[in-house]
């Protein structure tokens, strides 16, 4: 299947799709398509970006992608070494219009499966580290073909529709669908970010790229994100920051230095805005975490 950016062939007369991605990095060209894409990461780490949202994935993260939403899984910058051995692992489903409007989700017996499948239009996103039962039907929904897929199908999603720990993916739908053109210039913005956001990007360098002036840029990335893009680069920044509080090897001044931020106390401020909480207190937090965990299998092995 060739992918073009925002271009993805509709699934001919299939009411679903069943792909698997085992390589070394994840397709990387930001794209849409008019099916809703439900797709569990198995393997990598790397940042999300879909419609307004900017967030990290990682094993057993699954997400559901709203039709027509421009997104893009980009893997961590080790993934795209020539001296790598690293694999990107996901298995995706995709809902064609020949699913999603089927007379069969009319019955009133679907009602709680319809209204899930609405809330599809913001996009979910969730962990199933807990649910080895859903992880088990993505398997087994690679090997199945015709009734017995459609039937694990379904019960995919009734076991998604059932999870309590699901978050909305963006805000609200996208109003505005984006053009080809107009997604090749985002992706060479969010290429170019990606790349540099360790560093200052001046307005007028990153409308160079777009080959825009810098108000008509600024008016585009605000039209197509619903974010300026400042806005965008903080949060790639913080979502950076995140990562590297998890691996605990630098300082708290270190991990903002990193993370493309000059001003430890800006750092802060921004970090608390976006997650509710101080970088030094995430640390901590995570800490504790760990250790709870550590204490509880030690209890579970003495009980055993």
């Amino acid at each position: 299947m060739r992918a073009l950016p925002f271009k993805i062939p509709i699934i001919s007369d299939e009411s679903f799709m069943v792909q698997e991605d085992l390589q070394p990095y994840f397709y990387g060209i930001l794209h849409t398509h008019p099916e809703v894409q439900i797709t569990l990461i198995l393997e990598s780490t790397g940042t999300l970006f879909a419609g307004d949202f900017i967030g990290e994935f990682k094993p057993g993260d699954l997400f559901i992608i709203g039709s027509n939403c421009p997104h893009v899984f980009k893997n961590e910058p080790n993934h795209y070494s020539d001296e790598s051995t690293l694999v990107a692992h996901s298995i995706s489903l995709f809902l064609g219009t020949h699913f999603l409007d089927n007379q069969i989700l009319e019955l009133s017996e679907t009602d709680h499966f319809k209204q899930f499948l609405q809330s599809m239009k913001v996009g979910m996103r969730t962990q199933i580290v807990n649910h080895p039962d859903l992880r088990e039907k993505f398997h087994q929904i690679r090997e199945e073909s015709g009734l017995e897929r459609l039937i694990i199908l379904l019960q995919i999603i009734q076991l998604i529709s059932n999870l309590k720990n699901t978050k909305s993916l963006m805000h609200s739908p996208l109003k505005k669908e984006v053009s080809e053109l107009e997604g090749k210039r985002l992706k060479e913005i969010f290429d170019y970010t990606i790349q540099n956001f360790t560093r200052p990007i001046t307005i007028e360098e990153i409308s160079d790229v777009a080959v825009m002036t810098p108000q008509s840029f600024c008016r585009f990335f605000k039209r197509s994100t619903r974010k300026t893009y400042v806005q965008f680069m903080n949060e790639l920044r913080i979502n950076h920051a995140v990562t590297l509080l998890k691996k605990n090897e630098l300082s708290i001044s270190g991990v903002a230095h990193q993370s493309g931020f000059n001003n430890l106390s800006h750092f802060n401020r921004q970090f608390l805005k976006s997650k509710q909480v101080t970088p030094s207190s995430y640390r901590k937090n995570l800490a504790n975490k760990i250790n709870q965990a550590i204490v509880w299998t030690g209890n579970k092995q003495a009980i055993q």
